[in-house]
């Protein structure tokens, strides 16, 4: 063969027989068979790939299997994008590529299927415990975790096998070791899983006993003074703080029902009909006319209608204003503004004061993330910790999105952008 030729090729075998260059490459669908190259200088030979080039070779074609799969897990894929769908797939899937490619005793193999090498692979524990942190910060039941893996094991086998013309032991090794990867991913997906899971709840009965252990001992003091004192006045003033304080609870408890139900794999249920926005954000903006005067400041249009739950849209800009009221300056104005588009309304909550850090941003709408008011010496009790994370889900089940910008210069603004018909379609 005179001079350079160049030749595109996803094989990784060359080699010279008699006055012939032979090329090894995979058996691709779309190549057909018996390839001559270069006059007879040159000859393709058909060959398939070893399961692990095999899956290199296919890496769009499965990812694009495993994001479908992704989307039927219902409802935590509703509000997802290709990327978050995908998640850590393609990183899982090429770590497993390289731990079928690393040599292993006989020895090691056997100990490994017996759980004895487990988390001694950094490269397959890192994307399965990312991937399993964000499924769980999705909303994704462990059920759904372990399908995942299930249905990208069945289509890289089926795939494989059936353009496979490997030997027996050849197909026994490769399957052997692709087992092995997958198993020990699971393995540290799941064990990483439960290990948050885990941590979550005892997260939550903390907050529980410590949050709802307040206002529960406000109305045991002031029922006990209320009991000795024969004055009218204080006794109205006593069961006016027992009222609040119970108030208090029963928000609470509501707050942690609707968590408790998304992370069963529920939506927060909505109760849509023809509303108008204008009078959600002017109800909201009353109800802390009396707690904060004059500091709310309403810039919304008389009429903007639309189809969506009235009172989840309450709960959800009363919890974005209480947040600004409290953690925002003291005595600066709270802007709720209202402004229709022509397929959706965007309502945006601003206050001055200390900016929200990158790092807290990434995660604010996670459970039990709090945030300290600007006030360090303001009674921080009270707060679930789950109030943005609501916030969250009801503009999710609405079809909406919900985003942040903090800095210091501009202060804090948190948008949801809502179709007007309470549901939109995900791309």
């Amino acid at each position: 063969m005179e001079g350079p030729v160049k030749l595109k090729l996803q094989g990784d075998n060359l080699t010279k027989y008699g006055q012939r260059w032979i090329i090894v490459v995979a058996v691709l669908p779309d190549v057909p068979m018996n390839n001559e190259i270069g006059a007879g200088t040159a000859v393709v030979r058909k060959t398939t790939l070893r399961l692990s080039k095999f899956i290199d070779a296919n890496m769009e074609r499965l990812l694009t299997e495993w994001q479908a799969f992704a989307d039927t897990c219902s409802p935590a894929a509703n509000d997802l994008d290709k990327s978050g769908l995908r998640d850590a797939a393609e990183a899982i899937l090429r770590a497993v590529v390289r731990e079928m490619d690393h040599p292993r005793t006989a020895h090691d193999r056997r100990k490994k299927s017996r759980g004895g090498l487990s988390g001694t692979s950094p490269e397959l524990t890192e994307p399965a415990q990312r991937h399993a942190t964000e499924r769980l910060a999705a909303g994704f039941t462990l059920d759904q975790l372990v399908a995942e893996y299930r249905a990208l094991r069945s289509d890289v086998t089926a795939r494989w096998l059936t353009s496979s013309k490997s030997s027996d032991a050849e197909t026994s090794d490769d399957l052997a070791r692709f087992n092995e990867a997958m198993d020990q991913s699971l393995t540290e997906a799941i064990k990483w899983f439960n290990g948050r899971l885990e941590r979550s709840r005892d997260i939550f009965v903390g907050v529980l006993g410590h949050d709802l252990r307040n206002p529960l001992n406000t109305i045991i003091s002031t029922a006990e003074v209320a009991k000795i004192s024969d004055d009218l006045e204080l006794m109205r003033e006593c069961t006016s703080r027992i009222s609040r304080s119970a108030e208090r609870m029963s928000e609470m408890i509501a707050v942690l029902l609707d968590f408790s139900r998304t992370r069963l794999g529920e939506q927060i249920p909505l109760s849509l009909g023809r509303c108008n926005l204008a009078d959600v954000c002017q109800a909201v903006a009353q109800d802390f006319e009396h707690s904060h005067p004059d500091r709310i400041l309403l810039k919304c249009a008389r009429r903007i209608t639309g189809r969506w739950d009235e009172h989840r849209l309450h709960q959800a800009l009363s919890n974005l204003v209480k947040n600004a009221l409290e953690y925002g300056k003291r005595r600066n104005i709270v802007t709720l503004r209202c402004e229709a588009k022509a397929d959706e309304v965007v309502v945006s909550v601003h206050n001055e004061g200390r900016a929200i850090p990158l790092a807290k941003q990434r995660n604010i709408f996670e459970p039990f993330k709090r945030t300290p008011p600007e006030d360090d010496g303001e009674d921080f009790n009270g707060h679930v910790g789950l109030g943005l994370y609501v916030v969250n889900q009801i503009t999710v089940a609405h079809g909406g999105s919900i985003e942040i910008a903090s800095d210091r210069r501009n202060g804090t603004t948190f948008t949801l952008h809502l179709p007007r018909t309470g549901v939109r379609q995900k791309n």
